[in-house]
């Protein structure tokens, strides 16, 4: 596989992704469906947004490195998830049910994923989902926390899924 993706900030790959920006992506990789490993880099605007690392092997896919998400983005979010989000997710695919385990991490924040998703049936079972929050300032101006932790769990259909949850911390003053 050997894909370089070139778009100017008005053309139509920005216009389907919401970016205002030139923006730039390279997949290459070598194997088979049995061992494949291969890379991914994309820049916006000319200033790196994402290395990773991607192999598959007998059906357990593996996505590795660091993005910018504060680059296309603005606000709360980049400030939580920036300036670089570290990505170390895997997924074993069978007859079109992903069980998935992984985690990100930030400054802002650190979150794991465990669970599965019915992607023929595009449905959640039991995905889980941890977040803590290390640097709850990011998320709201003059939010003061301490040991902020998300529970959630996702059940049902990709469109209207049943959320359970649990949300606690220590301390929090605004």
């Amino acid at each position: 596989l050997d894909l370089d993706l070139a778009t100017p900030a008005d053309g139509l790959v920005a216009a389907l992704a919401g970016i205002d920006r030139p923006l730039r992506v390279s997949v290459k990789g070598k194997g088979d469906w049995q061992d494949w490993k291969g890379r991914i880099a994309a820049d916006l605007d000319g200033t790196q947004l994402a290395r990773l690392s991607l192999s598959a092997r007998n059906g357990l896919f593996h996505l590795k490195g660091d993005t910018r998400p504060d680059r296309p983005m603005e606000g709360p979010p980049a400030r939580l998830l920036g300036p670089v989000l570290d990505l170390d997710l895997s997924a074993r695919l069978a007859r079109r049910v992903a069980d998935l385990s992984g985690e990100l991490s930030s400054e802002g924040l650190r979150a794991t994923v465990a669970g599965k998703a019915d992607l023929g049936g595009s449905r959640f079972d039991g995905l889980r989902l941890g977040i803590d929050l290390l640097r709850p300032e990011r998320l709201l101006d003059g939010l003061q926390a301490q040991a902020v932790r998300a529970d959630l769990e996702l059940e049902g259909a990709f469109a209207a899924p049943e959320i359970g949850y649990r949300l606690t911390a220590r301390q929090a003053a605004l």
